[in-house]
């Protein structure tokens, strides 16, 4: 894998967990609500889980940064997606459609969707490039612009798909 492309699936992952663990810390309280709406622990597991994952989303960004500790930051990225995807659909097949995800920004609180289940399976994907063996190469200048550039511009779209999928369209 070309260093660029690891370096550009490190910054979106990296960026990804910090705003979530921000914006987690920052409404411990509605997170906790959240965890507690999906019903997979007992209630009284909602704080000690809601914190753990709190912690877990931390160590991910902190080994993210370290090269050295890259790979484990990845593959727990992973685990997280993936728990949260699980979590999801869990629900949704549930037919418990009413639920806060928990993983919405700002004060607007989104309702669980199977859109959700498709993003977090696809940044497990992005996570687990970072685990692919990388070519060593040196990245240039242009690289670093380059990374820049496509982090920002997955950011941006990540956001518009996200403000698409807060929308309850009705088709009938």
């Amino acid at each position: 894998m070309d260093s660029a492309f690891s370096l550009v699936a490190v910054t979106v992952i990296g960026l990804l967990f910090t705003a979530s663990v921000l914006h987690k810390l920052f409404n411990f309280s509605a997170f906790t609500e959240s965890v507690r709406g999906y019903r997979l622990f007992g209630s009284g597991l909602t704080q000690p889980v809601a914190g753990l994952l709190v912690l877990l989303e931390l160590m991910v960004v902190f080994a993210l940064v370290q090269a050295d500790t890259r790979e484990v930051g990845a593959i727990l990225a992973i685990l997280l997606l993936l728990l949260y995807a699980g979590g999801i659909g869990i629900n949704l097949l549930r037919g418990r459609t009413s639920l806060h995800c928990g993983c919405s920004w700002g004060n607007g609180q989104q309702l669980i969707k199977p859109g959700q289940v498709l993003r977090n399976i696809s940044l497990a994907v992005v996570a687990g490039i970072i685990l692919l063996p990388g070519n060593g190469r040196e990245l240039l200048w242009l690289d670093w612009v380059s990374v820049i550039a496509t982090t920002v511009i997955f950011a941006f779209a990540y956001l518009a798909a996200e403000r698409l999928t807060s929308f309850s369209v009705n088709l009938r």
